[in-house]
Order: structure tokens, then C-alpha cells, then sequence
């Protein structure tokens, strides 16, 4: 009875060793695979935090160093507006962020705005009491010449306006205007043939300085606006000057009205058929940085058709006395200087004759230059 309840008990023994062994071989495998899945995960995790490192260092290169070409833009933007000259405008023409403007000029009005109001206010009652009545004398003269049949190329007409002017610049003792003639420049009163002056613009300013020392009888091509001027732009129309109508009133527009520039061609063709000099701006508008700009080929399509011989003539400092977008005249002085003539029937291009006269207008506006610094 004892020997056989044995192998009994030791079978039970042995399947319960069994059953222990295959529930701790189970755990610790079960223990293994969630240790691996968990050193899986975090193997995963730093590959993706080392994979994202050099993005974030790159995104941070990239702050930095649009950080610093900011702040190097700023800086040469500084420079650029602390010395205004020819080479920071072209700089400023390429710069990304701050666009250059028309408003940004030369000048070097360093007059305050009580000195300018002095010179303004002196300048206007000058004028004015000296153009009303030239004004009123002129209308008489051009009346009866006109029923005469005399003075048809009103030079006796247009002596009123330009004496008063005249006057009124030599009153000013806020101005002084110096006139300069080269050895070859043509003289008044002898036998020239057909003329047309023309002159860097700088400023409204320089009808009046030229006109001041300029004693010929010219008739000016000149912004229609201008002749509603009181009593000065009208007697603009006495003396025969001629409009030209913009398209717009805007100052870097140099377009103009087709018609209206049909017609300014016209008369200024009438006149030079009658040995009357004309008197023409080329570059279509006023420069805002002083600098000769590119000229406009129609006062060098009328020396061509007229056979008439070109005068560069150059101005300096007027900028300065009137600067564009300024409203007040300002104190200062201005050199006016006249060049020898140029005969463009010795051109076969038209291009070649426009750039040889502003080269000539361009070494008289060095000349005025020097001769404006040394007054």
C-alpha cells in the first residue's frame, strides 16, 4: 500500500516542478520582450532627438545670419543718408529696404526757415512792385507795336520783363549771380544766324537768375502753368515765350502732351525763321539730385531742321537758392556760364550730337562749379 501511493506522489512532485519552471520561463520572457519594446522605444526616441538636432541648428544659423545682414542693410543705409552724393543715390537704388526716392536731394540750405521767409517775403515785394507795373507797360507796348506793325519779334515787348526781373534779383541782398562767357561764346548784336541756348534745370529759380544777366532776346519753352504766374507769367505771353503742357503735374514725368508739343515746335520753328534765339531746357524737368540728367532729342530734332547752331549754357547754385519741393526762396548765390556753340549739321547721328551737348553742358557745370566756390 505504501510502495504504491510512491510513484504517485513523486509524479505529482514532478509536474508541479514542471508547471513552475514553464510559468517563470513565461514571466521572464514576457519580462524580456517588454524590456526590449522599452529599450526599442527609447533607442527610437534619441535617434529621432539626434536626427531633429542639426534642422534647429540650422533654423538658428539661419536667424543669425539674416539678423546680421539686417542690421549691416541699416548701418550702410546709415552711411548712405549721412553723405547724400552721386555714388549713395545709385546705392540706394539697390538697396532692399529702403527704396530711393525723388524726395531725397542735394541741397545744402542751412538757412533757417525765419531767414528763408525773410528772403521770400523781400524777393516777392520786389517782384511784384517791379512787375505790375512792367506788366501794364508791356500790354500797352505789345498793343501798339501790334497795330503798328512794328517790333514783330518783341524785343522792345520783352525789355520790360526782363529789366524788372533784373532789378529784382539786384535788390535782393539775400542773392548774387555772377555770369561767365567763354572766349568762343556767340556775342549779342552780331550777325550768329539761328540760335538755341540750351542750360541744365536746377530749379524754378533759374528763369530768374538767368534772365538777370542773360540780355538776349530769347523766347523760353516753358511749363504752361508757369504763365498763370501773376503779372510775370503774364507777361510771358507778351514776349512771346512758349507752353509746353505736361501730361502730369507730377516732377519725374517728362511726358508730355503730343499736341501741345506739336504746336511748341511749331513756334519755336517761327521764330528761329526770323533769326530769333530759343531758349530750351532739354532735360525736360528739374534735377532733385543737381546732376545733369539725360536730355530730351527735340531741341536737337529743331537745330536739325531749322539748321540753327546749338549754345550749351550751365547753371549752378539755383538748388540751392530754390529747392525743389521747397516753397521758400533761400539766400545763396549762383554762377551762370556760357559755352561755344555747336553746329549739328557736323552730325550724321542724332545720338552722337544729344550726347556731345551734355558733355559740353557738363564741363560748364564743373566750370560754374569752381567759379561758385570761389565766390
Amino acid at each position: 500500500m505504501n510502495s504504491s501511493d510512491s510513484p504517485s506522489s513523486s509524479s505529482s512532485s514532478s509536474t508541479e516542478t514542471n508547471d513552475t519552471t514553464t510559468t517563470t520561463t513565461t514571466t521572464a520572457t514576457n519580462t524580456s520582450t517588454t524590456t526590449t519594446t522599452h529599450t526599442t522605444t527609447v533607442t527610437t526616441s534619441q535617434q529621432q532627438q539626434q536626427f531633429l538636432a542639426p534642422q534647429e541648428q540650422v533654423q538658428q544659423v539661419q536667424q543669425i545670419h539674416q539678423a546680421q545682414m539686417a542690421a549691416a542693410n541699416d548701418d550702410r543705409y546709415k552711411k548712405m543718408v549721412a553723405t547724400p552724393t552721386s555714388t549713395s543715390t545709385s546705392t540706394a537704388l539697390n538697396h532692399p529696404h529702403k527704396p530711393f526716392t525723388a524726395l531725397q536731394t542735394t541741397s545744402t540750405n542751412k538757412y533757417s526757415p525765419v531767414v528763408n521767409l525773410m528772403c521770400t517775403l523781400w524777393a516777392s515785394v520786389c517782384f511784384f512792385s517791379l512787375w505790375i507795373p512792367a506788366y501794364f507797360c508791356s500790354v500797352v507796348c505789345y498793343k501798339v507795336c501790334r497795330w503798328l506793325g512794328m517790333d514783330t519779334s518783341r524785343a522792345f515787348t520783352s525789355q520790360f520783363m526782363r529789366v524788372s526781373s533784373r532789378l529784382a534779383v539786384k535788390l535782393n541782398p539775400f542773392w548774387n549771380i555772377k555770369y561767365m562767357e567763354l572766349e568762343q561764346a556767340p556775342k549779342k548784336n552780331t550777325n550768329q544766324g539761328r540760335l538755341i541756348f540750351i542750360c541744365n534745370h536746377q530749379s524754378n529759380m533759374d528763369p530768374i537768375a538767368i534772365n538777370s544777366v542773360f540780355d538776349w532776346n530769347a523766347k523760353w519753352v516753358s511749363k504752361d502753368s508757369i504763365f498763370n504766374v501773376p503779372f510775370g507769367g503774364y507777361m510771358m505771353h507778351h514776349c512771346g515765350d512758349i507752353p509746353l503742357t505736361f501730361a502730369t503735374e507730377k516732377i519725374e514725368d517728362t511726358n508730355t502732351v503730343k499736341q501741345s508739343a506739336k504746336n511748341c515746335l511749331q513756334v519755336c520753328k517761327e521764330w528761329l525763321e526770323q533769326n530769333v534765339p530759343v531758349f530750351i531746357f532739354p532735360e525736360g524737368r528739374r534735377s532733385v539730385t543737381q546732376n545733369i540728367l539725360e536730355f530730351k532729342k527735340g531741341a536737337f530734332i529743331l537745330a536739325q531742321q531749322t539748321n540753327s547752331l546749338i549754345v550749351p549754357m550751365a547753371i549752378h547754385g539755383t538748388g540751392d537758392m530754390w529747392p525743389v519741393h521747397q516753397s521758400l526762396a533761400s539766400p545763396g548765390k549762383a554762377v551762370v556760364v556760357m559755352g561755344s556753340p555747336i553746329d549739328p549739321s557736323k552730325y550724321n547721328d542724332l545720338d552722337e550730337l544729344v550726347k556731345d551737348a551734355r558733355i559740353k553742358v557738363i564741363e560748364l557745370h564743373e566750370r560754374a562749379k569752381q567759379e561758385w566756390s570761389k565766390m
